[in-house]
Formats: structure tokens, sequence, C-alpha cells
């Protein structure tokens, strides 16, 4: 062999070996990447999952406290009707008759004063509506918990998303390097096969 000779096939080998160790390291990198990525995008799977459920819990609640509301509501109408027929009843009340000497006659036929029972009624709607404040605000409690935890849920999906895509093109990082690999494993066998074949 030749010194020539000899200096071409060290300085391809050399090449070859280089060629052959940045594909490994680019796969190896790429793998690496991959499987980490992959394993993110687990995580934030169940990150999702977790705010979804929460989401649809605090759904659940708010649906609940939404027809408690409306049957306050109900409530709330009745005792008013209630307490307007009590108010109507005292402005039917026939005005006291004056005696000569200015003091106040007793009605003939005396009708139960109502102010009382409105008063009664006035109470039981201060109270329903007071109950119906706490309920309103829990049901705002539940529909801001909903809303923030399928925002959540949204988010760490999106991110599960991003990662999958990056694992994706890691994978075809990994596919391009190990065919580098291939061909220059071939090249490098090819070069030795016909460097054994000329020799004998």
């Amino acid at each position: 062999m030749t010194p020539r000779l000899s200096h071409i096939l060290i300085s391809a080998a050399f090449v070859l070996v280089t060629l052959f160790g940045v594909a490994l390291t680019v796969s190896h990198l790429a793998r690496g990447k991959e499987s980490a990525v992959e394993q993110q995008s687990h995580v934030d799977q169940g990150e999702a999952n977790a705010h979804s459920y929460q989401a649809q819990l605090a759904d659940l609640n708010a649906a609940d406290l939404q027809a408690k509301v409306d049957n306050q509501a109900k409530d709330l109408d009745r005792l008013m009707a209630e307490r307007n027929a009590l108010r109507a009843k005292l402005l039917q009340q026939p005005a006291p008759s004056h005696d000569q000497d200015g003091s106040v006659a007793p009605p003939v036929d005396p009708l139960p004063d109502p102010r009382d029972a409105i008063i009664s009624k006035d109470d039981e709607v201060i109270r329903a509506l007071m109950e119906r404040a706490v309920v309103k605000d829990s049901l705002i409690t539940q529909l801001t918990v909903s809303r923030d935890q399928w925002k959540s849920s949204f988010e760490a999906e999106r991110r599960r998303s991003a990662g999958l895509e990056i694992a994706l093109d890691a994978q075809k990082t990994v596919n391009k390097a190990d065919k580098w690999i291939g061909r220059l494993q071939g090249f490098a066998i090819g070069i030795g096969v016909g460097y054994v074949g000329s020799k004998l």
C-alpha cells in the first residue's frame, strides 16, 4: 500500500468515525429530549385531567346552587305577594272617624290591625333575601372555580400538545440520525469489503 493511499484511507476512516460519532450524538440527544418531553406530556395530561375533574365538580355544584337560587326567587316572589296583599289590606281600612271633641272614635266593626303581620312578613322577606345572597355568593365562587379550573385544564392540554409536537420533531431527528448512521455503516462496510477484496 502506498503512503498516499494509506493517508487517504486513514483520512476517510477519520471522517467516517467523526460523522458516525456526530450522528450517534445527535441520535442520543434527540432520544433523550424525546423521552423527557414525553414524560412531561404525561404529567401535563394528568394535570389537565385533574383540572377538568375539578371543573366538572364545580359545574355540578354551580348547577345545584343555581337551582336553589331559582327556588329562592320563587319563594321570595311569594313572600312579596303576601306582603303586598297585607299592605293593600291596610290601605283598605277605613280612616278613623273623629268625634265632635276631636277624639278618635273606635270603628263600629274593628278590623285586626295588619301592621304586625306586615312587620312579620318584612322580617321573612329580609331573611329570604339574606339567604339568597349567601347562596348567590356560593354560586359566584363555584362559577369562578369552574372557570379557573377549565382554563388551567386548557393550558395544561396546550402544553401537552406543544410537548408532543416537540417529541415528534425529536423523533424525526432520531430517524434522520439513524438513517445517516446506517448509511455511514454501509459506506464503511463497503470500503472495508472493497479493500479486503482488492487484497485477495
